[in-house]
């Protein structure tokens, strides 16, 4: 009796309502002049709608059409109706019906909400949870209960695919003995759910593995630990990925409905998208330790070089105020001390005056003329305005000019794709070299060659047939040589190369090598670098007035 007590307790309250609605009728008939037809009868069936559900408001409304036709439409005591009673009966029993059913129907909804509402907040709480966790292993616990608490489920695992074995390997379980952790450490794609699930890329559910038509093979594995139905859920990265599969088991017989099913959906994308931030964590770290050790390897080269910048710079800075003090300071103190001679002459001789001013004219003029040819051999305007090609024809007229090398070319017609910083640096290169071959080769003739081969590498050769040297012989690292030294490293850090080949006697040939090609660069250089690309050197233009031959030393 106790058992049954439960599923008849609502329709005994039922009952109550409908004597209650009755009590009520008759008790205040008496003292009202109208009263609408049946409405405290009506109240008891929303109120066992709402209370109790569908089943026992539509028993209330059946006994509450009773009770109208036996005592409360005439005649009384009798089950004799009129068809116009009869149908007004029938509308009532209507219209109680369907009162019935919204009520209950609307209560439904609202519990479905609430229902949704909560699990929506343990969803928001998993997450923080998640988020949380310190070790990869306890997001992965946390999420695995959540989902076997959902479904109500009594054992559950996740497994993350492996692809070295090609295999679901088992990093989170709940309920299951050590025999089948040794077991089924990793599982192959092709034996259970979780595989195939894996496989198809959508759930797999088996309701009864008894029953199953694909799975039944598994009975004897479930019936070993007491399962019998089970779901596999696989877990997608944010590219569509599988990164593995969440799966429970239950001992008993069915399936999950819709809402749990939804919900569920929720939950394993939330722990996907934990799982990749864990996953992207971790690689984080072990990219860091790495960095920090090519870091710690490379601090002392990264010191070396820029020790080695530095001392370039200098040598630059002092060749540069040598150049301006031997020359233009001297011409500036000249027109300074012209300008000086025509003040004092200006009252006692005016024609020395004019005659001072002119010589104070000319050496501004000189100045300026010489000024802008410095500036021209430092970077010549045609580097801006034509290209590489172009500087390095006006550094050719310029070197047979001033140093009376005659400098042969063959060079490549077609325009450069070469950013600007590494066209000026590769014609400073240009430049450094040919005053070597001035310097040290002994020879009044060099030939300078710019090619582009087949996979986007500019070369440059400056060659001579001058002295030469033994490379075996080590070479002192003074000045002199410590312009190649820092065009090598400069190449180097740019991805380019440049090499030497000499013999005593026989001259030297100087290579220089740049990628020119984005792919060709960054593989290069082992290390993504951004360029700035364009048909040819970017074009900034420089007016520079007629130039002069600077002085010989």
């Amino acid at each position: 009796m106790r058992a049954h007590l439960p599923l008849i307790r609502p329709y005994i309250f039922a009952t109550l309502t409908v004597c209650l609605a009755f009590a009520v009728k008759s008790f205040i008939q008496p003292y009202i002049s109208t009263s609408p037809p049946f409405i405290a009868f009506l109240v008891a069936i929303m109120f066992t709608a709402w209370k109790w559900g569908f089943l026992p408001a539509f028993f209330a409304t059946i006994l509450s059409t009773i009770v109208i036709d036996y005592w409360l439409i005439p005649p009384a005591n009798s089950f004799s109706l009129r068809p116009a009673d009869l149908g007004t009966l029938l509308l009532f029993f209507l219209v109680g019906t369907t009162m019935a059913y919204f009520i209950h129907r609307q209560e439904h909804e609202r519990s479905q909400a609430v229902t949704f509402h909560l699990q929506l907040q343990r969803l928001h709480k998993l997450s923080t949870r998640l988020l949380g966790e310190e070790t990869f292993e306890a997001v992965l616990q946390r999420a695995l209960m959540a989902a076997v608490e959902l479904l109500k489920a009594t054992k559950g695992t996740l497994q993350l695919y492996d692809p070295k074995p090609n295999a679901l390997h088992m990093v989170a379980q709940v309920g299951f003995d050590e025999s089948f952790l040794h077991e089924f450490q990793h599982m192959p794609l092709d034996l259970a759910t979780c595989g195939a699930a894996y496989q198809r890329q959508r759930r797999v559910i088996v309701e009864n593995v008894g029953t199953d038509t694909e799975f039944s093979h598994l009975a004897p594995l479930y019936a070993r630990h007491h399962v019998v139905s089970a779901q596999s859920t696989p877990l997608f990265a944010g590219d569509r990925r599988v990164l593995g599969v969440l799966t429970t088991y239950s001992t008993d017989a069915g399936k999950a409905t819709d809402e749990q099913l939804r919900v569920l959906d929720l939950y394993a994308d939330q722990a996907a998208r934990t799982i990749e931030v864990k996953q992207s964590e971790i690689a984080l770290r072990l990219s860091k330790l790495d960095l920090e050790t090519q870091v710690s390897d490379g601090e002392q080269k990264l010191r070396d070089f820029a020790a080695k910048l530095a001392t370039v710079e200098e040598r630059e800075r002092r060749a540069l105020a040598s150049e301006l003090h031997d020359y233009l300071a001297q011409l500036l103190t000249l027109g300074h001390i012209k300008l000086k001679l025509a003040q004092q002459s200006l009252a006692a001789s005016p024609r020395q005056t004019e005659r001072y001013m002119r010589e104070t004219a000319e050496a501004l003029q000189h100045s300026i003329k010489y000024a802008r040819t410095l500036m021209a051999e430092l970077v010549p305007p045609e580097l801006h305005q034509s290209g590489l090609q172009a500087a390095i024809r006006w550094l050719a007229d310029n070197m047979a000019k001033q140093h009376g090398l005659t400098v042969d070319l063959r060079l490549d017609p077609e325009p450069l794709n070469l950013a600007q910083h590494h066209a000026v640096f590769l014609y400073r290169c240009v430049r450094e070299l040919l005053i070597n071959v001035v310097k040290h080769a002994g020879v009044d003739r060099a030939i300078v060659t710019l090619t582009v081969d087949a996979e986007q590498r500019l070369v440059l050769t400056v060659d001579d047939h001058g002295r030469g040297y033994d490379p075996a012989v080590k070479v002192p690292s003074g000045d002199e040589h410590f312009g190649l030294l820092s065009i090598r490293e400069r190449l180097d850090s740019i991805g380019g190369w440049l090499t030497e080949d000499s013999a005593i006697g026989k001259g030297t040939t100087s290579t220089l090598g740049l990628y020119l090609s984005e792919p060709a660069l960054q593989s290069s250089l082992r290390v993504a670098r951004s360029s700035v690309s364009g048909d040819r050197v970017e074009q900034t233009r420089t007016e520079l007035q007629a130039q002069e031959r600077l002085p010989l030393e």
